[in-house]
């Protein structure tokens, strides 16, 4: 036998450990070579199972955040497609916890008010994240950002990761007395050794932040975007379908398949919360929202945002969705529709860098320009004229005159600012005169001309 043999990649037997030591000298020096000598070193230390009998468990009732929908002291998935919400209905749902309102359905948390931990990395704290929980009627001073881990010593701050920061998690749970964590994409908090889409890989990184959720009995609310490809929901969440399995609970949002997006029509923009998957507790009725446009106070002017608005329960159940979604929007363009949408949702956007990061989130520049017509997205002139400006993509406003003044529906082709934008949009048409004074569009894609000559031809006409 090979004294130097391993089990698992981790033990060396221990009779072969004896016969190393066994080799010795007159003077009982070890005569091993000194490679087989370092060997022996690093054995692990010795280890032994820890045994917890039945009997001496005592039997508890699940608590709820949202019954039948957010455990406390479990993981929960939100899952779905970019730019429908999942994100404000999780700052509705803390809202509603923080202040102690009911929630849609009109039950309240098991244990009333709360305080809330958020951890996001695509929102931010001024103009997104505190505008929707004012917007849903929060109580501010009850919700805590985790921003950043200092290290000591050192003069600089880094984002948290896990599992690698999961003790300054657990120091900012007990130190804010959180009930609910919102983590806001899971990916983006994960370290960069993390193979997403192993299994066990994934469970490994899980483990400490569901040990720390069951042992402070904290609500853990995780978002992930959906991928393509596969009609039964369960499957439709990013990475291994270990995250879904080690969940208590997976919940989704997708449109509902009822409602085709008739832009004259607010009840079109419909979407549904629906559970997927229910460990401890029968699933949930599925309930159906849209968003609206809110203003809440600013520094200085009021600050348009969105908020949630709950239409009541809806028949479509999480698979029923999935599979709409796949038959309804499982063309490239309606891909397309739904990203670029969600770009540009806090503004206008570089064009070159708009298409890059299309092509890594798997559309073609065709489907992305496709899109852009769909959608009626805006080539606007930024920073001035000349070498100082550059064209930006930007969200369609809504037509002042045409709707007086009412606060627009939100729309799957409005950015959630509206009208309130703040770059100075340059006019839209020109005429000239050597055609009798006909007004034409500036990029509108029915005469053939692309922004920069379409600008070229009205600073030459004096637009």
């Amino acid at each position: 036998m090979d004294p130097l043999r391993q089990i698992d990649g981790a033990s060396i037997e221990a009779d072969a450990i004896r016969k190393l030591h066994s080799r010795n000298g007159k003077n009982g020096k070890h005569t091993a070579p000194a490679n087989r000598l370092a060997a022996v070193a690093v054995i692990p230390p010795a280890s032994s199972p820890v045994l917890i009998r039945a009997s001496d468990v005592e039997a508890v009732n699940v608590t709820w955040l949202w019954s039948g929908r957010f455990p406390f002291g479990k993981l929960t998935c939100l899952d779905g497609d970019p730019g429908l919400g999942k994100s404000t209905i999780l700052y509705d749902v803390a809202a509603k916890y923080s202040a102690g309102l009911p929630f849609p359905d009109g039950v309240t948390p098991d244990n009333g008010a709360g305080v809330v931990l958020v951890c996001t990395a695509e929102d931010g704290y001024a103009d997104t994240v505190r505008p929707r929980l004012e917007a849903a009627g929060a109580d501010l001073t009850r919700v805590h950002f985790f921003d950043a881990v200092k290290v000591e010593g050192q003069d600089f701050q880094r984002p948290p990761t896990f599992p690698a920061d999961i003790r300054e998690m657990e120091r900012a749970i007990t130190e804010t007395g959180a009930r609910m964590v919102i983590v806001d994409p899971l990916f983006a908090f994960l370290g960069g050794e993390t193979n997403t889409w192993n299994d066990a890989n994934m469970r490994q990184a899980l483990a400490p932040l569901q040990a720390v959720a069951e042992r402070l009995s904290v609500a853990l609310i995780v978002i992930r975007h959906w991928t393509k490809g596969t009609k039964q929901a369960i499957y439709r969440g990013g990475g291994s379908i270990g995250i879904s399995g080690a969940a208590r609970s997976v919940l989704l949002v997708a449109p509902d398949p009822d409602y085709k997006g008739d832009p004259d029509n607010p009840n079109d923009h419909r979407r549904v919360l629906a559970v997927v998957k229910a460990n401890l507790a029968a699933k949930a009725p599925s309930l159906a929202y849209r968003l609206e446009q809110a203003t809440v106070p600013g520094k200085s002017a009021p600050v348009v945002t969105s908020r949630v608005q709950w239409l009541g329960t809806s028949t479509h159940g999480a698979d029923t969705l999935a599979m709409a979604v796949v038959e309804n929007d499982g063309s490239a363009l309606d891909d397309a529709r739904i990203w670029l949408v969600d770009a540009l949702e806090h503004g206008p956007r570089n064009p070159k860098d708009l298409l890059r990061d299309g092509e890594q989130a798997g559309h073609s520049i065709a489907s992305i320009r496709r899109a852009k017509s769909v959608e009626k997205v805006e080539s606007v002139r930024v920073g001035g004229l000349g070498a100082d400006g550059k064209w930006a993509w930007k969200l369609p406003a809504e037509d002042a005159h045409n709707k007086g003044a009412q606060t627009p529906a939100y729309s799957s082709s409005m950015s959630t600012l509206g009208e309130v934008e703040h770059l100075r949009q340059l006019p839209t048409t020109y005429k000239r005169e050597n055609e009798g004074g006909i007004t034409k569009m500036l990029n509108n894609s029915d005469i053939g001309l692309d922004p920069d000559t379409a600008m070229r031809d009205a600073l030459r006409d004096g637009a």
